[in-house]
């Protein structure tokens, strides 16, 4: 998705000078090593004036991908709405040093709100995570492709004015729509087919706010193997019991609770128990994968929704 995103950057950059620009955040990046093409981006028009006013007037927190992630990031086009909602994924409202962040993930809204590419509950900016891994902290955005690593932190903790600065390795991705997520995931592919056989996918896409409950292929066995195929409205009524509107259930925050489904006949029971989800029959595979508007959370079975 993503290739050679330098020459793309450094048409739209006006590289700034070894003289201060009178921009507090691009002036203070100057001082920092291995940030200099992140400067360059952010003193381009169009993006300086993601840098002034709130939240830079006060409390931030940005996490900053080095050159070396510059240099290794794909091809956005030149579609600068896209680039701006890229680089606004990289930055929350308040000031998170690393110490503030454990092994358990925490999940708070950056300043991604630009409704092409979010879709959340009363307009809200896109989520990003964090959470301390055995090497070191790492940042829960939308990767979505089985295997690929979060990004890491590389260095924390640069003092920006009345903000911080953590240094990490790789571009962030934007939360994709659940069908990108579905397709991109072998293991999900009869999910994908029975959503698309059933005109489903761009309802589940079309709401504010959701959670996806996603068998994999194996546990479908009984539907996609039954000598009898079921109909489409018997097929509707088992993958609406699957979907949570208004509500991203995140793994680390979920608690004991019933949740409505677009089933109304079938709402999800959750109980969180000794570090497990239960949902209804099935158990939710930790960690969810974030979606433009919501989340996909992998479950074991089928949920039982039969009439």
């Amino acid at each position: 998705m993503i290739a050679k995103l330098l020459p793309i950057f450094a048409s739209l950059a006006v590289f700034a000078s070894s003289q201060p620009t009178g921009n507090a955040v691009i002036d203070a990046l100057s001082t920092v090593d291995n940030l200099k093409t992140l400067k360059s981006v952010l003193a381009s028009e169009p993006f300086i004036a993601l840098t002034q006013g709130a939240p830079f007037n006060g409390e931030f927190t940005v996490f900053a991908p080095s050159d070396d992630a510059f240099d290794r990031a794909g091809d956005l086009g030149k579609d600068n709405d896209l680039i701006k909602a890229i680089l606004t994924y990289h930055v929350l409202p308040s000031n998170v040093p690393s110490s503030a962040i454990t092994n358990k993930p925490v999940f708070v809204n950056t300043l991604s709100s630009d409704p092409k590419y979010v879709n959340l509950p009363n307009k809200a900016a896109q989520i990003a995570g964090a959470f301390k891994a055995c090497d070191g902290v790492r940042i829960i955005d939308g990767t979505y492709v089985e295997g690929f690593q979060y990004p890491k932190v590389i260095k924390a903790d640069i003092k920006v004015g009345k903000g911080v600065v953590h240094i990490i390795d790789k571009l962030m991705t934007l939360p994709q729509p659940i069908s990108t997520i579905l397709k991109a995931n072998a293991r999900y592919s009869t999910l994908l087919n029975l959503l698309n056989q059933t005109s489903s996918v761009a309802a589940v896409e079309g709401l504010a706010g959701t959670t996806l409950l996603a068998p994999s292929n194996a546990a479908f066995v009984n539907i996609t193997n039954a000598p009898v195929k079921p109909s489409n409205e018997s097929l509707v009524y088992v993958l609406t019991g699957h979907v949570v509107n208004g509500v991203s259930l995140l793994t680390s925050t979920v608690k004991t609770e019933t949740y409505p489904t677009l089933n109304k006949d079938r709402p999800l029971s959750v109980e969180v128990k000794d570090g497990k989800i239960k949902a209804n029959n099935a158990f939710i595979i930790t960690p969810g994968i974030l979606a433009k508007n919501g989340v996909v959370a992998r479950v074991d079975k089928v949920l039982n929704t039969s009439r």
